[in-house]
């Protein structure tokens, strides 16, 4: 009886020294873009986005094809960073290689390939925005302006096929992503860098050559539209 006494004494002193234990709070996002470093960014202002590193890396879902770029530039708008929450209308996104006419390059059947981002395609504006709401440094990109109703982000891939027996052939294939991409950012000191992995885009117009599905990985430092890189930090 006594050592039962004692087992059950334990317990409760252990859930005492668990009980007197202070919380732990969750990780709240609460980014805040200045520029510079502790100085919070006006809004208005214009901003864009370079990669850091290597471009942006097309690959279809089948794993068959890898399309690589060696550059990616966005260009936009700064609408809210109000201290706790961010967000910009990208209105340019561009993705160049080293192929013909600055195009993004593969080996084997897809040579050369230009990735269509525009108002036209449906695939801009993207309203680019960070809240409390996400996850600890999360940041998103969807379809249409951060003012304007949310809908999906239409990409058109244009693919030339040139052999020395034909006339160059160009193949259209239309993607469509539905939900929000999804990635995080880098805080002080680092730049403002923003990482996206595994974006996926879905095909609803095209012929059977070409890929059901892409992801994209692509990534891009925030900084002032000018002619000096002057990068954004995030705190």
């Amino acid at each position: 009886m006594q050592k039962k006494l004692l087992s059950i004494g334990s317990v409760l002193l252990a859930f005492a020294a668990c009980a007197a234990l202070p919380a732990v709070a969750a990780a709240v996002n609460d980014p805040q873009l200045t520029f510079p470093t502790g100085t919070l960014l006006s809004t208005g202002g214009k901003l864009k986005g370079t990669n850091v590193g290597s471009g942006p890396i097309f690959t279809s879902t089948s794993g068959a094809n890898l399309l690589e770029c060696s550059k990616t530039e966005v260009t936009g708008t700064l609408t809210k960073n109000k201290g706790s929450e961010i967000e910009a209308d990208i209105e340019t996104f561009s993705a160049s290689g080293t192929g013909p006419e600055g195009r993004c390059t593969s080996e084997g059947v897809l040579p050369t390939t230009d990735w269509i981002f525009n108002p036209a395609s449906n695939g801009l504006p993207w309203c680019l925005r960070s809240t409390p709401a996400m996850k600890d440094d999360e940041v998103q990109i969807r379809g249409g302006s951060c003012t304007g109703a949310g809908r999906s982000i239409r990409l058109v891939q244009l693919t030339t096929i040139a052999t020395p027996e034909a006339p160059p052939d160009v193949l259209e294939c239309v993607y469509e992503r539905t939900t929000p991409i999804s990635g995080t950012y880098s805080t002080d000191p680092e730049d403002a860098i923003m990482l996206f992995s595994g974006a996926e885009w879905t095909k609803t117009a095209g012929g059977v050559t070409c890929a059901v599905a892409w992801k994209l990985d692509f990534n891009f430092t925030l900084e002032r539209d000018e002619g000096t890189a002057s990068p954004f930090y995030i705190s």
